[in-house]
């Protein structure tokens, strides 16, 4: 039956308890601390990863340093108005800029149509960013911005 069978032997080993006597098998002098410095001292906690050993920390140096860049910024690759007239096409999207060559490749923000002249040709364009004059100058040649 089930519970008659013996008790196991553990495999475990008893914990050893340092600091309480040469007698305990981890006592004595250092207790398994080392020899000195913080670590070793009573009180002692698990420092923070920041801590410098007293340094002024880098949390603290970085302002004087000043400026970050923002991971966040948005770099769009410029299409002007003024492009668009040169390409021959009756509809435009990005990859067909890149098809073209008036882009070597594009990026994770995207392109964005910038007016500097009025737009001649009547053009259907998809996935782009366009600037207000841009969108205002393509629809009135009879285009559509999407």
């Amino acid at each position: 039956m089930l519970n008659n069978l013996p008790k196991r032997q553990s495999h475990k080993s008893k914990k050893t308890r340092l600091g309480r006597g040469i007698g305990s098998g981890h006592g004595g002098h250092t207790a398994t601390r080392g020899q000195k410095g913080q670590k070793s001292r009573a009180g002692h906690r698990k420092l923070p990863w920041y801590f410098e050993g007293g340094q002024l920390p880098l949390v603290k140096r970085l302002p004087h340093i000043g400026g970050f860049n923002n991971i966040y910024r948005k770099n769009y690759l410029e299409l002007k108005t003024s492009q668009i007239n040169k390409i021959n096409e009756k509809s435009l999207t990005p990859k067909i800029l890149v098809k073209k060559g008036v882009f070597k490749k594009l990026n994770r923000s995207g392109v964005k149509v910038l007016f500097d002249d009025s737009v001649k040709v009547k053009v259907t364009m998809n996935g782009f960013k366009y600037s207000k004059q841009a969108k205002e100058s393509i629809e009135k040649a009879g285009g559509v911005a999407n």
